[in-house]
Parts: C-alpha cells; sequence; structure tokens
C-alpha cells in the first residue's frame, strides 16, 4: 500500500544507515509497524508493531492505540520480554516512533557507545533503512504479511477493546509462530538470463533453528524444550479462532458500511490439532 508518513532524516550522528543486516547470529531484530486502518488513513487506529530475528525467524507483535511513541516503546519491551535471545541490535525505518527514543537499555553496550563508527566496524546498535529502501528491512515485512496480515486481516481497528484482543491474539500466535510453524530459509540464487535459481534450506520452526545453534545458551534452550512440552495446539487454535472472531464482530459492527475484505484469515487446520 501506500506509505502512511514520508521518511524522516534523523541525525547523521545518531544512527547507522545500513542497507541489510549482515549479522548471522541470533539477535539481529527488524522492527516494523502494521497499520489497522481499513484501507481509510483518517484519524486515529491501531498499530501492530513486528518484531522479527533476521537469523532464526523468530516473531513478536504487540499492537498499540496509535503510533505515539509511548505506546511503541511500551509494546517493544513486551515483544523482547518473550524475545528468548539476546538482544545485539535494532533495524527498523525511518519512523521517529522508534528512533526518537532508541532502545539503548536492551542493547549489550550503553548508549555512549552507540556511536557511528563502532555501529559499522560491528554492526551493532541501532541501524535504520535507507530512506525509501523498504526492501531494506525485508525479513520484517515479509512476516507484516504471513503472520499479521493473514491472522488479522484488513479491517480497521481503532479502539481500546480491539487493542486488547489484539495483544490477545498475539499471545497465542507467539507460541503457534515460534513453535509450530516451519519456514524457509533462502540460501543461495543465481540468474540465467531472465531465469532465477532458487536455493533454500530445509524447512524449521524458530524454535528449532534456535535449538540448532551452538552459540545460543544451553539454560535458553532448556527453557525452550520445557516449554515446548506444555503447549497445546488444539487450545491455540480455539483461541485464536476465538479472537479472530471477536475482532471481527466489532469490526462489523462499527464499520459495517466501509469494510472491504482484502484477504481471508489464516486459519489453522484442523489436522494439525488431532
Amino acid at each position: 500500500g501506500f506509505p502512511s508518513r514520508p521518511a524522516w532524516t534523523l541525525p547523521r550522528g545518531c544512527y547507522c544507515i545500513r542497507g541489510v543486516l549482515p549479522l548471522d547470529v541470533p539477535g539481529a531484530l527488524a522492527v516494523d509497524l502494521v497499520g489497522h486502518d481499513g484501507g481509510q488513513a483518517v484519524g486515529d487506529f491501531n498499530w501492530t508493531l513486528t518484531v522479527t530475528d533476521c537469523t532464526t525467524g523468530w516473531t513478536e507483535a504487540g499492537a498499540v492505540r496509535t503510533k505515539a511513541e509511548v505506546y511503541v516503546v511500551a509494546a517493544l519491551e513486551t515483544c523482547l520480554r518473550r524475545y528468548p535471545g539476546q538482544v545485539i541490535s535494532f533495524h527498523a525505518d525511518n519512523g521517529s516512533e522508534v528512533h526518537a527514543r532508541p532502545p539503548c537499555p536492551f542493547l549489550p553496550c550503553p548508549r555512549d557507545h552507540l556511536h557511528p563508527r563502532t555501529l559499522l566496524s560491528k554492526a551493532r546498535g541501532v541501524v535504520r533503512s535507507r530512506p525509501y529502501h523498504k526492501n531494506d528491512n525485508a525479513h520484517v515485512e515479509e512476516k507484516n504479511n504471513s503472520v499479521i496480515r493473514k491472522f488479522v486481516g484488513y479491517d480497521r481497528h481503532d479502539t481500546q477493546e480491539e487493542v486488547d484482543l489484539l495483544n490477545r491474539l498475539y499471545q497465542a500466535l507467539h507460541l503457534l509462530v515460534n513453535w509450530f510453524l516451519p519456514s524457509q530459509k533462502l540460501l543461495s540464487k543465481v540468474r540465467t538470463g531472465s531465469h532465477i535459481a532458487k536455493v533454500y534450506d530445509q524447512a524449521q520452526t524458530p524454535c528449532a533453528r534456535m535449538l540448532a545453534r551452538m552459540d545460543v545458551p544451553e539454560e535458553t534452550k532448556q527453557q525452550l524444550r520445557s516449554t515446548r512440552t506444555e503447549l497445546d495446539l488444539a487450545s491455540l487454535h480455539h483461541e485464536i479462532l476465538l479472537c479472530q472472531e471477536l475482532l471481527d464482530e466489532i469490526a462489523k459492527r462499527t464499520q459495517s458500511l466501509v469494510i472491504k475484505k482484502c484477504g481471508n484469515y489464516a486459519y489453522i487446520s484442523d489436522e494439525l490439532t488431532t
């Protein structure tokens, strides 16, 4: 869709501008916001903050009332509490809601050490995309579609009641997406004329990718295994369906004349719950 804001120029001495994060270690997080405006970007409406680990595909989400900094920072803190790894860098677009007060307390180095030269040499800290280069943050943009749009849809949500329901839905998606939904990562691609041959790795869940890495502490792995043994996919299925139905009811009651479905929900197959 069309951008809801122009690119924002940040102070040159504060952040590193980088096209993509080159790190191949867990903790390089990509951050983005998804608007629930229902195709009409007027007035205040709800947003979803999406946080994705570029290496493992671990994804967290949090709903906010508006795009105000105070709401976005609170949602980011909630997402990072659920993230099992250590945060080493943030990659966001040029929105002031993230960069106005960078999430330095979550980084392993103090704010005074976030000098542009240090960021360029160690690829750590708060990193922003180039203006008008949306694909610089491709990892989280893909999750905006495969997780947020597929499970929430394109309806307009603009009340606190819907924020609470969205966060309830994201609590269930935190378990479903990271423990049960596998994804593939691109290993290489070769262009031959107009044909592009792509090679992908074996599909794995974000949890499995975390467990397979040697640089993830054993204590973290044990917590992931413990959580996996306690999960019930059938209960997650019913919780997600309930939240989707409640969101649909509110949207149809408040926006019955302007709702236009642009896609279908991603429902969990009943085969997976048996």
